[in-house]
């Protein structure tokens, strides 16, 4: 597998993740359906990532979802059979490689608890996800998955 910008990055890592937790997973036609194990219920997502790279983290830290792919997942939604419930996974690379997330989120989460400045948020261009809004050992209202990784390093190279 080829893996060529960081979108592709954080749609195998969602997909990887979901299925190491025992979830079954499908690609439909640009977005993952997702079943948990332990439930009849199906998601459909649509993944976005980001990769901060200012190390003095002057950048925003959100990630979003912009809405014409919001509104293909919705266009999608239309024809489904399962029901799906419409979701985001927002992925995002925390200023290097050893440090970083994925956090699905449906859609329905986002409308009902949007606000500037909060977790999600929602604009004109998308909707948004703002991590350093949430501590590393919870989950964000609503978040139906989330996923921290963080590597040590072991052996500097000089």
């Amino acid at each position: 597998m080829i893996i060529n910008n960081t979108a592709e990055f954080f749609e195998e890592l969602t997909k990887a993740a979901l299925t190491n937790s025992r979830w079954e997973v499908e690609p439909i036609k640009g977005f993952i359906r997702a079943t948990h194990p332990n439930s009849e219920e199906s998601y459909l997502i649509c993944t976005v990532g980001r990769s901060l790279s200012d190390r003095q983290k002057k950048e925003t830290p959100m990630v979003s979802a912009k809405i014409p792919k919001i509104n293909k997942l919705k266009e999608v939604l239309k024809n489904d059979t399962y029901s799906s419930i419409p979701c985001i996974s927002y992925g995002i690379v925390k200023y290097s490689i050893d440090d970083f997330e994925i956090s699905i989120v449906p859609l329905n989460v986002i409308e009902e608890n949007a606000k500037a400045g909060g977790v999600y948020s929602i604009t004109k261009n998308g909707y948004y996800y703002n991590y350093t809004q949430v501590k590393e050992n919870e989950v964000p209202m609503g978040c139906i998955y989330r996923k921290l990784w963080k590597a040590n390093i072991m052996r500097e190279d000089n």
